[in-house]
């Protein structure tokens, strides 16, 4: 495997991350490397992310923290001294279903490629291997790898989830273990994808609508 394989963007489609900070955070861990810039230093580094982002100072001495931490976890410190490739967005046909996704980070090492997803979830009261299973990264990282498999014949030989959070660490996926999972979501999703519309509009009628992408369409939106 090689880390010229493969085209590491394909759209804009599956660009999307959840918070403002969380966006930050996976921008400066491309450009930052190894090193943890001084948080008026991040501050201009966060002028070339693909988003705009304000933080205070306390905003940047915390994604400081976060990267410091980062580089502190053993499994990624060894990758870094491999090829790395951030932003990995794939598309793949599995299982009957289209799966689009966005592998934050790929290191090559010669056995095969690692793949890694930074996380900065408060970790207040959990562990990090609560969260990956409570929140279901766990099966998010096994479909990742099967989907970097399918779509560029790469060879994922371990599966780690990054907590860069106060008490955070590495989790890894067993990728034989979850495998399982991963195919009975994709069976499922491909069985919602064949339903009717008008059995999903009952089915749903009673949710709350409010952050539902479809709510401007849906005959039984709520809001």
């Amino acid at each position: 495997d090689s880390p010229d394989d493969y085209e590491p963007r394909l759209d804009e489609e599956t660009g999307a991350r959840g918070s403002a900070f969380g966006k930050a955070f996976h921008h400066l861990v491309g450009v930052a490397g190894e090193r943890v810039p001084e948080p008026s230093q991040l501050g201009r580094l966060l002028r070339g992310a693909p988003e705009r982002h304000d933080f205070d100072s306390d905003g940047l001495g915390a994604l400081q923290q976060h990267l410091s931490r980062l580089n502190e976890i053993a499994v990624w410190r060894e990758a870094r001294r491999c090829e790395v490739r951030f932003e990995v967005q794939f598309r793949a046909e599995l299982g009957g279903c289209l799966l689009l996704g966005c592998a934050d980070a790929l290191a090559w090492t010669p056995d095969g490629v690692r793949l890694f997803d930074f996380k900065t979830n408060d970790l207040t009261g959990v562990t990090p291997a609560e969260v990956a299973r409570d929140r279901g990264y766990d099966v998010q990282l096994g479909a990742y790898a099967a989907g970097l498999e399918a779509a560029f014949g790469l060879r994922v030989v371990e599966a780690h989830l990054l907590f860069s959070a106060e008490g955070g660490g590495a989790v890894e996926v067993d990728l034989d273990e979850i495998r399982p999972r991963v195919e009975g979501l994709l069976r499922r999703a491909a069985e919602r994808a064949r339903t009717p519309f008008a059995e999903l509009v009952r089915e749903y009628e009673r949710t709350d609508c409010g952050g539902c992408g479809l709510v401007g369409v849906c005959p039984a939106r709520r809001v």
